[in-house]
């Protein structure tokens, strides 16, 4: 409490009061008789009134100051709850609730009003939205359900793919199961009707229907050479196969009737749909190819983990030497016409996500002996990267929505975790 707040002060008031009262006809001191009847008394107004007396009173009033009856913020030594924070010194932000530090209350994580069901720390919120998962790899979102494959056991074939909704449980509800007995699931897409997946074990392309039970998985291809990515678009589903022998991207139409088609060989890794053509990392480089098919161009070379696109600009992460324990690898950006490469970050141990909101580029960078297992993010102009999470073990995916950011995490036994805001 504040050197004003612990003084009481007294104030001595001294009053003069003056009674008079009326004399009756019949007494010479103020009584009931004495009172003025306007409807019976006939007197002159001017009538004499006889003075009854003074008296000196003393009157003590102890008085204690407002702000010493209010009790103390936890910033500074403003009252909690004044109304125009004046009295809410810094890092305390006045709420309803008072004033409160948005920075770690986790009533107001960030922002008055806005709960955390998880810990706050520096106005984000971090919440586990899955925990015991199985291996978990790939990662998609919709606007109201995340969606991830647990890679199992790769001898017993024991991967699944599953989904739990964006704000988390709120009661003791399971995730939702959509495909058990998978053969190490990886990539996974959605779009409004399907979510997509594929096993590099066995090799397939799967597909099961957003509805409330799921129902069978449909199996779209076969036979595929460790496949590692899928992308979906309102035209068709394209995946990359890794594999030294059969490698290369792959496009299935999703009308009716549509057979698989190669659009290009070699081992590929990652693949991203744009508005202008289909992108893909390979072990030597970017590539691009007309949504319809066409002849690959090259758009850089390297060695990405991982690619994005937005806006008309293709980002991907490029692995390090093993000279430097993968600590020098990069985050770079090219036009999808191609042009100059942009780098927007060095210094990285690159994981295999990244994901790009045209504003920011996030990105995973796994656990080494000096550190990392984080996640970053960067303007998409480039800038000083930002680490909004540390110490994740991130495995694989990275996704983001308009509000938040998402990511797979071999921590709490395998787990599914949310940041807000991102």
């Amino acid at each position: 409490m504040g050197a004003l707040s612990r003084c009481r002060q007294s104030l001595l008031v001294t009053m003069i009061v003056v009674l008079s009262g009326c004399q009756g006809s019949d007494s010479t001191g103020p009584s009931d008789a004495g009172i003025r009847d306007a409807t019976t008394d006939t007197r002159s107004p001017d009538a004499s009134v006889p003075d009854v007396g003074s008296y000196d009173v003393t009157l003590t009033f102890d008085v204690t100051p407002a702000d010493a009856i209010l009790a103390d913020g936890p910033y500074g030594d403003g009252p909690v709850g004044v109304g125009d924070g004046s009295t809410c010194a810094a890092p305390g932000t006045t709420c309803d609730a008072g004033c409160v530090n948005v920075d770690s209350d986790p009533n107001n994580c960030g922002a008055c009003g806005a709960p955390c069901n998880g810990s706050c720390t520096g106005g984000r919120c971090l919440e586990t939205l899955a925990a015991d998962q199985d291996a978990p790899f790939g990662l998609a979102v919709s606007p109201t359900v995340v969606y991830w494959t647990n890679q199992g056991n790769v001898a017993t074939g024991n991967g699944a793919v599953r989904a739990a909704p964006v704000g988390g449980f709120t009661d003791a509800s399971a995730p939702a199961t959509l495909a058990t007995s998978q053969s190490s699931p990886a990539g996974l897409a959605v779009d409004g009707t399907h979510v997509y997946w594929v096993t590099e074990v066995g090799g397939t392309v799967l597909s099961v229907t957003l509805s409330s039970d799921g129902g069978a998985p449909v199996t779209l291809a076969t036979g595929q050479d460790l496949p590692t990515s899928v992308a979906v678009s309102a035209q068709q589903l394209c995946w990359t196969r890794a594999g030294a022998d059969a490698g290369g991207l792959m496009a299935l139409p999703l009308a009716d009737g549509g057979s698989v088609t190669q659009l290009s060989a070699g081992p590929s890794i990652a693949v991203a749909i744009g508005a202008s053509g289909i992108y893909w990392a390979t072990d030597t480089g970017v590539m691009a190819i007309a949504g319809d098919g066409g002849a690959p161009t090259s758009l850089a070379s390297g060695r990405p983990t991982a690619i994005a696109i937005a806006s008309g600009i293709v980002y991907w992460t490029q692995r390090g030497t093993a000279a430097n324990q993968y600590a020098d690898g990069a985050v770079l950006s090219v036009a999808t016409g191609g042009g100059a490469v942009t780098t927007l970050a060095t210094g990285q141990t690159v994981g295999a996500g990244i994901a790009t909101d045209a504003t920011n580029v996030y990105w995973t960078t796994v656990a080494t002996p000096g550190g990392g297992g984080n996640i970053v993010r960067v303007p998409v102009g480039g800038g000083s990267p930002t680490t909004l999470a540390t110490s994740q073990s991130p495995r694989g995916g990275i996704v983001i929505d308009s509000a938040s950011v998402y990511w797979t995490s071999s921590t709490e036994g395998g787990s599914i975790l949310k940041l807000t805001p991102k």
